[in-house]
């Protein structure tokens, strides 16, 4: 029934309603190279660019309507449907309706098609960008129709006959979305699908389940994304986490090493400026233990979204406030370490100046041997110290 598919590189005989999608529709070059293919191989469907909705909520669709023909018990019938191509085609499968005409009704409980005319079959489900194309799908639509047809007739054969053929100049789009509705179909005196319900803001509510199942797949993928993200950043988080805790622990040891006693004025300085290093490294200890703590806060919540435990808004929220705290917290933890590695730095000075030198009588006169500076475990820079 169809033959092979192919476009003709750089020509669209519809080019007209393409430039009209320019900026809509981010891969724009693969609709008109696709749809250029499937019209060569099925003549009976026309292409069209409606609006949709009012406001904010207009979107402007390119969608394709006409017949499928079909071979049901040895004759030839035309299937009215609908095809809908949303801006993130081909990442998303094309939406398809059946639309009956006046004399035509959409069969109850049709395996394929519910009683709005959305068409739904393996193939829309499994759909991929890259290897899916139209002409398949057409022919799977087909063979499928053709095995269970989804009309049937109400009334005069001559009637349906006639109004099987829209004309291009009759389509017009109905009230689309509302703030919480759908996207409806192209509606027209010729097209108009009898088994479409509308609400009361006149948007059709037939493809309400295609369009949750979308908006469910592009809220999947945001939080796969963040969890990705997330698992790089704790890793980067506990690397950090370990190398502070490292340098606090060696703060501590050199701490509680022998202080010098050269007067008691000297003893209660260095009391006290001990006690300010230990603080310090308290506090960066804590602060360390609240980071770590959120990192497992922001998990918890990724874990809680993928089992449907807390809805998108509550956890974007909750995502903006606790990142908003751990970037106070790990400001305050890095002001902390500079404050203690300060306090080191000056210690090991005040020490070295404390320590006793011996002079060495050689060719050019006496020498001063100093002492080496003390290790901390930090690879740090500073002056060697001067002796009057």
């Amino acid at each position: 029934m169809y033959g092979g598919s192919g476009s003709r590189s750089g020509y669209s005989p519809h080019e007209h309603l393409f430039s009209r999608l320019a900026g809509i529709y981010p891969n724009l070059p693969r609709l008109r190279q696709d749809i250029t293919s499937l019209l060569q191989t099925i003549q009976s469907l026309r292409p069209n660019v409606g609006v949709f909705g009012s406001g904010r909520n207009q979107v402007q669709l390119f969608y394709l309507y006409g017949t499928v023909p079909i071979v049901f018990s040895g004759a030839t019938y035309n299937i009215p449907m609908t095809v809908y191509f949303d801006p993130p085609y081909p990442s998303v499968p094309p939406r398809c309706f059946v639309s009956p005409t006046a004399g035509m009704s959409i069969k109850p409980r049709h395996q394929h098609v519910d009683h709005n005319g959305m068409v739904y079959l393996p193939y829309l489900n499994t759909w991929s960008p890259y290897s899916s194309t139209l002409p398949e799908l057409v022919t799977i639509i087909a063979s499928t129709f053709s095995a269970d047809p989804p009309v049937y007739s109400t009334g005069p054969p001559q009637q349906q006959q006639q109004q099987q053929q829209p004309q291009p100049q009759t389509i017009r789009p109905v009230n689309g979305p509302t703030a919480t509705g759908g996207i409806g179909q192209p509606a027209a005196s010729k097209v108009q699908p009898s088994g479409v319900v509308q609400n009361s803001s006149g948007s059709a509510v037939g493809n309400d389940r295609r369009q949750s199942a979308y908006a469910a797949k592009l809220r999947l993928q945001e939080v796969e994304d963040r969890t990705t993200e997330m698992i790089e950043k704790t890793r980067e988080y506990n690397l950090a986490r370990e190398t502070a805790a490292t340098a606090v622990k060696e703060a501590q040891v050199w701490l509680a090493g022998p202080k010098s006693t050269a007067s008691t004025d000297s003893t209660n300085a260095d009391e006290q400026e001990s006690k300010l290093k230990s603080e310090l490294g308290a506090q960066v200890l804590e602060l360390v233990e609240e980071d770590c703590s959120l990192d497992e806060w922001l998990l918890g919540l990724d874990d809680a979204l993928k089992s449907n435990s807390i809805d998108i808004e509550a956890y974007l929220r909750e995502i903006r406030s606790t990142s908003r705290k751990q970037f106070e917290v790990r400001a305050l933890r890095q002001k902390a370490v500079t404050q203690l590695q300060a306090a080191i730095i000056y210690k090991e000075e005040q020490e070295q100046r404390q320590r006793p030198s011996t002079t060495t009588a050689g060719p050019s006169g006496p020498t001063i041997n100093s002492y080496p500076a003390q290790s901390t475990g930090y690879v740090m820079a500073y002056p060697a110290p001067r002796w009057g």
